[in-house]
């Protein structure tokens, strides 16, 4: 907070961020606001298969960090109830992180072992959404996720929590739901 205090200008991904530091005192003209982009040309592919995860059924896709601040927990909690209506659906996992190997634990533990796919990092990301149906984004806090707009780049339904620019991306176009 010291070195913002100090900064010329602080740039905020979306306006949710924008209105997050003007709340906290950063004045309006010191705040900019650029949204996040990307080539979406990379993400048009056709459909494959991921290694891992059946070729029928739905492919349910989760990409970031495995972190609680993520929702993943939340994800699990769901995935029962998905799993219970609709048994042939699968989750791929895709990233790293400190609570990784305590999903995984909670997911065996859930007796959901068999549906969910830890695919750990990635460099090839529009192959990963070319495997997937939908992307879920449970996060608790966002900016203006890149993991949203590589989805809908790539084509992808959404299914995200209603927090940062989610919904300014998702809502307009009717491409998701919150």
């Amino acid at each position: 907070r010291y070195l913002l205090r100090r900064a010329d200008r602080l740039v905020a991904v979306s306006p949710a961020i924008a209105e997050m530091l003007r709340a906290q005192g950063y004045a309006a003209g010191q705040v900019a606001m650029i949204p996040n982009g990307i080539d979406a040309e990379r993400f048009e592919r056709p459909r494959q298969h991921w290694p891992g995860l059946p070729e029928t059924g739905v492919a349910a896709g989760v990409v970031g960090r495995l972190t609680r601040e993520k929702g993943l927990f939340v994800l699990l909690e769901a995935a029962r109830i998905v799993v219970a209506e609709a048994p042939e659906t699968r989750f791929l996992l895709v990233g790293d992180g400190p609570d990784g190997d305590e999903l995984r634990r909670a997911a065996a533990e859930s007796g959901l072992n068999a549906h969910f796919v830890f695919a750990g990092a990635q460099s090839d990301m529009p192959a990963a959404y070319a495997s997937m149906d939908l992307l879920a984004q449970p996060s608790f806090r966002e900016g203006m996720p890149m993991t949203v707009l590589e989805a809908m780049a790539a084509g992808l339904p959404v299914v995200a929590s209603r927090v940062g620019a989610i919904p300014e991306l998702l809502e307009p176009d009717g491409c998701g739901l919150l």
